[in-house]
């Protein structure tokens, strides 16, 4: 579900989004970034200005006003690990395709149960305040990822 963080995000205006600790965000973005690549801009990585998929293991549907993943425990340097982000972008027909792969680094299962696009425009490592949350959804079918192993999400957004 798009959010209304992306309208605001997006919109250029003096309404604000927010970031996923919750304060103002102060910028906006064009379109054309959510095809910037950008491998180590992700929710764990140290570079910033570019979109990435989010996991988390909340269950509670998306509302328009979410600016947060319902549970992000799932995420951490001895949990789940984001470890690349990628975007391309193939046609206007088809829009803009992100992904980011996740590495399970713990010793048990992991099943993620929700995913979102987020931008990150600060370089915080795993820090809320550096993301802004635009789109967020509940899997259907969870994924449970198995210790060692990686999974690739993507995230498609057509205007």
């Amino acid at each position: 579900m798009l959010l209304l963080n992306m309208n605001m995000h997006f919109a250029q205006t003096s309404n604000r989004a927010k970031n996923m600790a919750g304060s103002n965000y102060g910028g906006y973005q064009n379109l054309s970034v959510l095809t910037w690549n950008n491998s180590t801009c992700h929710y764990g990585g140290t570079s910033s200005g570019a979109f990435h998929v989010i996991v988390g293991a909340g269950t509670t549907p998306p509302t328009k006003e979410d600016y947060d993943m319902a549970d992000l425990s799932i995420v951490g340097n001895d949990l789940l690990r984001p470890i690349l982000q990628t975007a391309t972008y193939s046609h206007a027909n088809n829009g803009a395709v992100v992904t980011t792969s996740w590495r399970n680094d713990s010793a048990a299962p992991i099943t993620v149960t929700e995913v979102g696009l987020a931008f990150k425009y600060n370089n915080g490592v795993y820090d809320k305040a550096s993301n802004v949350l635009d789109a967020r959804k509940v899997l259907e079918t969870p994924v449970t990822i198995q210790p060692g192993e990686t999974y690739v999400f993507s995230y498609n957004l057509k205007f």
